[in-house]
């Protein structure tokens, strides 16, 4: 980005709420303006200036070309660490995750309230219970890039109703819908429509404990399942296994408790 001044005093406006991973700091500040205003960033739009020469002249976030304001993700609402995005604190219902970062942290939206996260493509790792306890989410998109859905990555999201994981998934890992919290035996989970892929591998112990799937297939190529993968209280509920069962046995690396009050289905086709 290119800052010119014109014949008397430089104005400049931003749609974005702050710097955005792949913004240096030169652009921003300059020389000792840097250090004098660094500190105040994220204060109002008059704590924030550009470097131009030896002056520093004020930025405006979130404004249009001709000064209107913009709606969208505040920036400052993110701490993020390089191309990790550590934690959100913001309540918007809306949080659009700025394009660059390549992991979602630990924890970085528990407890989040936001009702849809957007994700970029960028993303190609998500933490221990990165959106664990976010009681409104009721859409996400993972990225295709993702292979892992590690451990409490989605616990309690009490509002989710369905999951689509995209093919490139390999495992999903201990807890990680697991609907029930620690010391309680009530699980307020709506998660009932979960789309496996054919790319996955493992399924960890409890990973979809609580939730209450009416159906779900389970691909041919999964070759580790975990105790009480599924199951919730007394409801029923359908597993459909792209495989044939082995006479008399289950397959190798799979529990022989990893379902509860279910009825499987054995060597089923994906419509």
């Amino acid at each position: 980005m290119r800052v010119r001044q014109k014949k008397g005093v430089l104005r400049i406006r931003c749609a974005a709420s702050g710097p955005l991973p792949g913004w240096k700091w030169s652009w921003l500040y300059n020389g000792d303006n840097k250090n004098a205003t660094a500190a105040k960033y994220g204060l109002g739009s008059k704590d924030s200036y550009v470097g131009f020469d030896t002056k520093a002249f004020p930025v405006e976030w979130r404004v249009s070309p001709d000064g209107s304001p913009l709606t969208g993700t505040d920036m400052r609402a993110f701490t993020i660490q390089g191309k990790t995005l550590v934690k959100y604190s913001g309540k918007q219902n809306k949080v659009v995750v700025p394009d660059g970062i390549e992991k979602i942290g630990d924890e970085a939206f528990s407890g989040c309230q936001a009702e849809r996260i957007e994700l970029p493509d960028s993303v190609t790792a998500f933490g221990k219970g990165a959106f664990a306890y976010a009681g409104g989410l009721t859409e996400i998109t993972i990225p295709k890039g993702v292979k892992t859905i590690p451990e409490e990555c989605f616990r309690c999201c009490t509002g989710l109703q369905s999951i689509a994981l995209p093919e490139g998934v390999e495992k999903i890992e201990k807890n990680a819908f697991k609907g029930y919290k620690d010391g309680e035996g009530i699980s307020d989970m709506k998660l009932s429509s979960v789309r496996l892929p054919d790319s996955l591998k493992e399924i960890g112990e409890a990973a979809f404990y609580g939730c209450p799937i009416r159906d779900v297939l389970i691909p041919e190529g999964v070759t580790r399942m975990e105790s009480w993968a599924f199951g919730m209280d007394e409801r029923s509920v359908t597993l459909q296994v792209a495989r044939n069962k082995p006479l008399f046995r289950l397959p190798d690396g799979w529990d022989t408790g990893w379902y509860t009050n279910a009825r499987v289905k054995w060597n089923v086709k994906r419509p």
